[in-house]
């Protein structure tokens, strides 16, 4: 115990000895904190607008609407990164949840696979 309260009293003697090159780095992690949680929060804004933006945009085909055949295989390419579709999700569901097979509303939802 004797050797902890030594060793607490030395380190504390060394920070008051440095006390104003501490406040100044101190100082400089805080800035330096500050500048990266600015730049970080500004970047990932626009990532989930661009998120949701490029969802909102891969589900008008399946509006009923007529869409070119190049735009709507660009969107049902999309389709597999906007919801974010990595982990085979469907045979998963299968084996927990048993859901009854139901038509589709039109067929833009039985291409899109909903």
């Amino acid at each position: 115990m004797v050797r902890f309260v030594s060793y607490f009293k030395a380190a504390l003697a060394a920070m008051l000895e440095n006390k104003d090159g501490m406040n100044s780095a101190f100082k400089a992690m805080m800035a330096g904190n500050f500048a990266v949680s600015v730049v970080l929060s500004a970047s990932l804004n626009l990532l989930w607008s661009l998120l949701n933006s490029l969802q909102v945009i891969v589900m008008l085909p399946l509006l009923k609407t007529n869409f070119p055949s190049n735009a709507y295989l660009l969107s049902q390419t999309l389709n597999k990164v906007a919801n974010f579709n990595v982990i085979p999700m469907q045979k998963i569901n299968e084996m927990i949840l048993k859901y009854e097979f139901t038509r589709p509303k039109n067929e833009n939802f039985f291409f899109y696979s909903y």
